[in-house]
């Protein structure tokens, strides 16, 4: 048990010279971290900060699907690889709307879809997000 207690304490900010301290020495928030790091086992302590750390980058993974697909463009018109990237550009130059619409819509519609799952994995991550429409308070 006092080895989890030390992970625990090591993962919520605490150095090794602070086990040593009295609990009168520390501050009210270091108090309450390390009553928190008696109480609960090692995983359970983290889960929530791992949680709020994890939000921006889950919530960004919508924008990662378009921004794949079009540095994979610019990286095969660099390297003449014969991937969408040139087919892009020739439509752009040879002024081919309808290829180029085409593709750019296909870029919209992985947005639309990398953001509706990022939202989905945001509301099973994380407990403030609610799916349902009704508002607190009216």
């Amino acid at each position: 048990v006092f080895t989890g207690v030390n992970e625990v304490l090591g993962g919520l900010g605490f150095t090794t010279a602070d086990y040593s301290l009295p609990i009168s020495a520390l501050s009210g928030g270091q108090k309450c971290r390390a009553a928190l790091a008696k109480l609960l086992p090692p995983i359970r302590a983290l889960r929530y900060p791992l949680r709020m750390a994890l939000n921006p980058f889950i919530a960004d993974i919508g924008n990662l699907l378009p921004q794949v697909i079009s540095g994979a463009a610019i990286v095969s018109v660099v390297l003449s690889l014969p991937t969408t990237g040139p087919m892009l550009l020739t439509a752009l130059q040879s002024q081919d709307m309808y290829l180029a619409g085409s593709f750019l819509m296909f870029l919209a519609a992985l947005t639309v879809v990398g953001v509706f799952l990022s939202d989905l994995a945001l509301t099973a991550l994380d407990p403030r997000i609610r799916l349902s429409s009704k508002r607190r308070g009216t």
